[in-house]
């Protein structure tokens, strides 16, 4: 984590900063493929068989779909459709 990454969470664990505030501020600067990639690092997408993902970086560069499909996907791959 960055020096500055840091101090952002020390200062909402403080309480001189508002966490929610601070996790709005970074879920609006983050594109759809970094917000992707968080959820499947951070556990917040699981799956079972971690083939079923639709990893980012196999997707083509003129995919459409929209973060909210891609995490749809990678549910439904552990769920089944």
């Amino acid at each position: 984590m960055s020096p500055l990454a840091e101090q952002l969470l020390h200062d909402a664990r403080k309480k001189f900063i508002d966490k929610d505030d601070l996790l709005i501020a970074c879920l609006k600067n983050m594109s759809e493929d970094q917000l992707y990639e968080m959820a499947i690092d951070y556990g917040f997408i699981v799956t079972e068989d971690e083939d079923a993902i639709p990893h980012i970086d196999n997707f083509d560069d003129d995919d459409s779909r929209t973060v909210q499909d891609k995490i749809i996907d990678a549910v439904l791959a552990r769920h089944g459709e």
